[in-house]
């Protein structure tokens, strides 16, 4: 794995750690939004040093948001913008 893959991968698991937070998720719902995935199987998608990426674009579709949007490490700041 590249120091870039890791960077991708580091912000892709920080910024789904906040969406979580800010949609107010369990593990479990976000499993469900998954395709009924079991909440290990989240756990794994949250603490993997390893990953497709089409997991984090299944990830993404499921939560409303763009694969690039995840992956961005800019991407808080451009989420609170939105909001205001």
């Amino acid at each position: 794995m590249t120091k870039n893959e890791v960077k991708v991968l580091d912000a892709f698991k920080m910024n789904l750690k906040f969406l979580m937070f800010e949609m107010n998720l369990t593990p479990e719902q976000l499993g469900e939004k998954l395709g009924g995935i079991s909440r290990q199987s989240v756990y794994k998608i949250l603490n993997s040093d390893d990953m497709k990426t089409s997991t984090i674009g299944k990830v993404a579709n499921a939560l409303g948001y763009e694969e690039t949007d995840l992956t961005d490490p800019n991407f808080k700041q451009k989420y609170f913008n939105k909001k205001d």
